[in-house]
Order: C-alpha cells, then structure tokens, then sequence
C-alpha cells in the first residue's frame, strides 16, 4: 500500500518535470476558433450547399428565378399597392409583437430574447420599406420554409 502511494508520487513528479510547471497549472489557451454568427451562418450556407444533390440545386436555382422575377413585377406596383401590402404585413408585425409580449408574460421568453425579437421584427419592417422588398406571408421571403436550401427531405414532407 505504501508502495503505491510512493509510485503514484514519482509519477506525478515525474509527469510535472516532464510537462513543466507552468502547464499544469497555466489558464487554457483560449480558442483560435471563430464563432461570430456570420462566420457560423457562412459556414452552414457552405456546408448546406454542398449537401444538396444536384436535383435539389436545380430546384433551388427555378425557386430563385422564380423569386426574382416575383419581385421585378413587386417593383411595377404603384406606390399604393405597395402601401396597402405594407400596412397589411405591419398589421402581421404587431401581432408578432404580441405574442412576444405573451410569450414574455407567461415567462416563455426572458426580456432579452423579447427585445432581440421585436427589434428584428422592427428592422425586418424597415428594411423591407427601405429595400423596396417584397412582403412575404410570415414574413421570410425566400428563406422561409424550403427557401433557397431546396424543400425539406422526403421524409418530412407530409401528403
């Protein structure tokens, strides 16, 4: 038993001179690693892409065409038929927003999240006005449901 104790001793002595002081007690290095959300979102896009089978690219090549040539007619609109699409969509927006304020009451979301959300919805509200885009039911455009990624798989589809 003695024994042991003497052994698992050197071996820690050991295992210290051999790593030095200082990094077996040193801080972690920290990570190199960049997380910034677009850096992330860029990495995803990348990684999605190249899952896409070339059936699905095609798909989501006619899917954007399709969008484009939609928002070349959004641009021949007069100014009033935009505007009673945007007071519709920002009819949408406030319900949006109360359901934040449920979500927040009933302490689905903390007020963070709450106010992240609803400065979102606000800046989604503004860019589209700024950008002379398209409003889309829901809200996501081209990157709603499907999108430009290609429809979901065939398993989750349901008919």
């Amino acid at each position: 038993m003695k024994t042991n104790k003497v052994l698992g001793s050197i071996c820690v002595v050991v295992l210290v001179a051999i790593l030095g002081v200082g990094a077996a007690f040193a801080a972690p290095a920290e990570s190199t690693i960049d997380t910034t959300e677009s850096v992330i979102c860029d990495r995803m896009a990348k990684w999605e892409r190249t899952a896409l089978t070339d059936e699905q690219r095609e798909e989501m090549e006619a899917r954007k065409a399709s969008m484009e040539a939609t928002q070349e007619k959004w641009t021949q609109l007069t100014d009033k038929q935009k505007e009673e699409i945007y007071a519709l969509r920002e009819k949408a927006a406030d319900i949006d927003s109360q359901i934040i304020d449920k979500y927040l009451q009933w302490d689905l979301l903390d007020e963070e999240m709450a106010a992240l959300m609803k400065e979102r919805l606000s800046e989604g509200m503004f860019m589209m006005r700024e950008n002379d885009r398209m409003p889309m039911p829901g809200g996501r455009g081209a990157h709603g449901r499907g999108g430009f990624k290609g429809a979901p798989p065939a398993e989750a589809t349901t008919e």
